[in-house]
């Protein structure tokens, strides 16, 4: 990872992240639920920040999940975490986030439009603008 000390706060947002594209459809799958543990154990799980990034993801989704928070208001809460923390997303952190959502997206089927819509949002929002890389 990167040379950033990222917070609680920044894994809270990658988590509503996550959660927002699998959730785009209204539905959470395996594939999908798969696609994410393997995206943290893969990229995100540490301890080195004094917590476990890993269970806090994973207790964050399953608030999320409990609370039936809509998938709009989870990309939402992330994008206004990213904008106001620029800071944390590098390119290196950045690539890995759209390498984790474009997953999730495969995970069942390809894309859908939903799905299309919602990544190329979070390609733009992170400065993107060459959706190209959607393919």
């Amino acid at each position: 990872m990167a040379n950033i000390e990222y917070t609680r706060e920044f894994y809270i947002a990658i988590t509503k992240l996550f959660y927002s594209f699998s959730m785009v459809d209204r539905s959470m799958s395996i594939e999908e639920k798969k696609e994410i543990v393997w995206s943290v154990k893969d990229d995100w799980a540490t301890n080195e920040y004094g917590f476990n990034s890993e269970e806090l993801i994973y207790e964050t989704m399953r608030h999320l999940i409990k609370e039936k928070f809509s998938s709009d208001k989870a990309y939402e809460d992330f994008k206004d975490f990213f904008n106001n923390n620029l800071n944390l997303f590098n390119n290196q952190t950045n690539e890995l986030l759209k390498e984790a959502c474009n997953k999730i997206c495969y995970a069942v089927n390809g894309r859908n439009k939903s799905e299309l819509i919602l990544l190329t949002k979070l390609y733009r929002l992170m400065g993107d603008l060459d959706t190209t890389n959607l393919n």
